[in-house]
């Protein structure tokens, strides 16, 4: 590790340590607490101020050794910390908290990050938003047992250092150093029992900067289109799990999603019968496995594809077992109302099947991809798969909403069924094509066409 790496991590673990002991101390009288609520997992007032250490370390610590590295990514996070931090206190309307969240993401884009993965600007535009903004409120949801977001957010950010190093990437190894040792520092009064939580100022300014970091880079984020989706995917995979399962649970069951409650990954694994620690430690691995697996892809990207397909496989498996076990409900949030996702697909076994279907998908289209164009694949059909894969994947689901084939019993499959599969494909493969015609690819090869069947 190089001199001017080294350098913050020294300087923020012990730095941050003590201001989170400070705050610990003085937090209870100026009453900085977080009060036990029925939706939440902690028994006891807790101070929730952590944030605020970390902050405070990673400004001193920029101005000292980063000064002038994404400026608008510094200042937006900045903005970002003070946002969760006034949130902590008088617990802002959901609007008016993402409001603030998309003027900051809106700043970083203007200043020219963007994730340039189409040939539409707006889309590009709109990709980039979303990964930021969801990036931010994926780690503010994770915050939600002792460690577990402050131990996520060390691993990915030194995951971040150790590619920027090698890639050689000075301003993103500065800016992850700074925020690896900082979060490092207070993990150790945030482990179980904690003494202290980050509270929305921690989490939102870890998502929010690692999020907009992984954009920004100035490294070339793709030889390959697989890698430039599989790299960032998979180095957040644990964050982007938790999110999409508890999205998806909440609203099937009626509630809103920025409606908070024990119904976390992490929560329902306690429910297992393991202990706070041991589902921490869990959750702390399944993150290193996914950074690990990105870093890889990034180096050998399609070496590697089987790998990180099993691992987000396996990934939805285990979110489709933990969907069937139970999770704490607040009383006043317990009525399940009738939404229009939740008549169109009534059952968690529906859903999963629509998600694994559309998925498959998308891997029927790579596969043709690779065996129609061989060593030629991506190069210059890169383009052609970049722009097919969403289209593919949304005709399918279209298709598979519209004849319900997601309710089809394998266990007593018949003709009747092969036959309302095979309509599905075929309106999926129809409302696909259509699309890419209109986009104006006429030059669309005729040969990946049939293995979309």
């Amino acid at each position: 590790m190089p001199p001017n790496a080294l350098g913050p991590i020294a300087a923020a673990a012990p730095l941050s340590a003590v201001l989170t002991f400070l705050l610990v101390r003085f937090s209870l009288r100026l009453r900085l607490v977080a009060q036990p609520r029925l939706d939440r997992w902690h028994k006891t007032p807790t101070p929730n101020t952590g944030g605020l250490a970390v902050f405070l370390t990673c400004a001193l610590l920029y101005t000292l050794f980063a000064w002038g590295r994404y400026p608008m990514i510094a200042a937006s996070a900045a903005a970002i910390a003070l946002i969760g931090f006034l949130d902590d206190r008088v617990q802002l309307r959901p609007l008016v908290k993402f409001l603030a969240q998309s003027t900051c993401v809106i700043v970083v884009m203007a200043s020219g990050v963007v994730f340039r993965a189409t040939p539409w600007e707006a889309v590009n535009l709109a990709l980039t938003f979303l990964w930021i903004a969801g990036i931010t409120n994926a780690f503010n949801l994770i915050d939600n047992m002792d460690g577990l977001c402050a131990g996520v957010a060390v691993i990915i950010s030194a995951s971040r250092l150790w590619f920027a190093i090698e890639t050689g990437d000075p301003g993103t190894a500065l800016i992850s150093a700074l925020l690896c040792g900082s979060f490092l520092g207070f993990l150790a009064f945030n482990y179980r029992p904690a003494k202290i939580f980050m509270g929305d100022c921690g989490s939102m300014l870890a998502g929010f900067t690692l999020g907009a970091l992984a954009l920004a880079s100035p490294v070339p984020r793709t030889r390959v289109f697989v890698s430039a989706i599989f790299f960032p995917a998979l180095t957040f995979l644990y964050p982007i799990f938790d999110t999409v399962l508890v999205s998806i649970l909440r609203r099937a069951a009626g509630r809103p999603i920025t409606v908070g409650g024990r119904d976390h990954s992490s929560h329902r694994l306690v429910s297992l019968g393991l202990s706070e620690g041991n589902v921490v430690w869990l959750l702390w691995g399944l993150t290193a496995l996914g950074s690990l697996a990105g870093l890889v892809t990034y180096s050998m990207p399609f070496g590697v594809v089987g790998i990180g397909f099993l691992l987000v496989t396996g990934v939805a498996v285990l979110g489709v077992f933990l969907g069937t076990l139970p999770a704490y409900i607040p009383p006043d949030t317990a009525l399940i109302r009738s939404t229009w996702f939740r008549r169109r697909i009534p059952t968690l076994r529906a859903g999963t099947t629509l998600v694994v279907d559309v998925l498959l998908s998308g891997v029927a289209l790579l596969s043709a991809f690779l065996v129609r164009w061989d060593q030629g694949f991506p190069g210059a059909h890169a383009h052609e798969f970049l722009i097919s894969l969403p289209v593919v994947m949304l005709g399918y689901a279209l298709a598979s909403l519209s004849l319900r084939t997601f309710n089809l019993g394998w266990r007593w499959f018949g003709a009747p069924d092969l036959i309302q599969l095979a309509k599905c494909v075929l309106l999926g493969l129809t409302l696909s094509m259509f699309v890419i015609w209109m986009a104006g690819m006429r030059g669309y090869s005729r040969g990946v066409t049939p293995f979309l069947k």
